[in-house]
């Protein structure tokens, strides 16, 4: 499992592999008091072949949050699936049906294509302000 990385003191981020998932949410449900999943959305990295899920739950007693983000490979040539959460807390159907809808918005009104070029903000900003300089 993942090594915790404190956003500030009461939230957290653990990236994790997918087969570790479902029993840490259990866990953090069942034992640790966080019983309100607050977000679950999808990040898609292009360039890395990968999507990133994001779950964020939150301990209300504490007054503290943690996300978990699960790093799934995108094949150009298959559909990804991960397994629904919506049995633990059905609001994750609502989320897991949202980035259904955004999937399928996307592939209707956007060219397909196999990545995207990224610059570095810091080096880009100054090949276009000083393009003499290297």
């Amino acid at each position: 499992m993942g090594e915790l990385t404190e956003q500030r003191p009461d939230l957290g981020f653990v990236t994790l592999s997918a087969e570790h998932l479902r029993s840490l949410l259990v866990h953090l449900r069942d034992a640790e008091g966080f019983t309100h999943l607050v977000l679950l959305t999808a990040v898609d990295w292009l360039e890395e072949g990968q999507f990133q899920l994001t779950y964020l739950l939150s301990n209300r007693e504490k007054g503290c949050d943690l996300g978990m983000r699960v790093m799934i490979e995108r094949p150009a040539d298959a559909l990804v699936s991960m397994e629904s959460i919506h049995d633990l807390w059905p609001t994750a159907e609502t989320y897991q049906r949202e980035l259904f809808d955004t999937m399928k918005f996307a592939e209707e009104n956007f060219k397909q294509r196999p990545g995207r070029e990224t610059w570095d903000p810091a080096h880009y900003m100054k090949q276009q302000l000083y393009p003499d300089s290297n």
